[in-house]
């Protein structure tokens, strides 16, 4: 991921911070929304906000955002939570409502959390200082080889939430 698109991004959730004063998830959303579709326009694929799925049940829901390929076939999905929230108990209960368990980041800009194939990839938070260590292991070949097994071009969805967890 571009270190000038991280930037941006840890930029942005500073001066929405401070500016608006709140850490809610509808205002702090927007700067890892801005970085997901910098990324999406940096690999071919197109940003969706408030994407439309459909469960096993039938029932309509809306992600907060999803990264599509211009065939309209979903790469990964995104989903902000507030900080308040705990983050664990949010996802659980996303997985009961029927979201996607394959692909999806959740995040609540302290902390981020890849699932895929309906397991825990990798979670990075803000103030972890295991973040840097988590950035090297990203870059070993082993580690590449483990997410590709799991799903053609994790790597990139791996780095996706280590940077994007990394708060100032």
């Amino acid at each position: 991921m571009s270190q000038v698109l991280i930037q941006q991004y840890l930029n942005q959730l500073q001066d929405l911070r401070k500016v608006s004063g709140t850490h809610r998830e509808s205002v702090v959303r927007e700067a890892f929304k801005d970085l997901l579709k910098g990324w999406a326009r940096s690999h071919d694929l197109v940003f969706i906000p408030e994407y439309e799925i459909e469960t096993k049940a039938k029932d309509r829901r809306y992600v907060d955002g999803a990264l599509l390929y211009e065939l309209r076939v979903p790469f990964g999905y995104w989903e902000a939570k507030d900080e308040k929230d705990d983050l664990d108990a949010e996802i659980e209960h996303k997985f009961r409502r029927g979201y996607p368990r394959d692909n999806i980041i959740f995040e609540d800009s302290r902390e981020a959390l890849l699932i895929q194939n309906a397991q825990e990839a990798f979670r990075c938070g803000g103030d972890d200082v295991a973040v840097q260590d988590d950035r090297a292991r990203l870059r070993t070949p082993k580690f590449q080889l483990e997410q590709v097994e799991q799903k053609p071009n994790v790597q990139i969805c791996g780095d996706l939430v280590v940077y994007a967890a990394a708060m100032a």
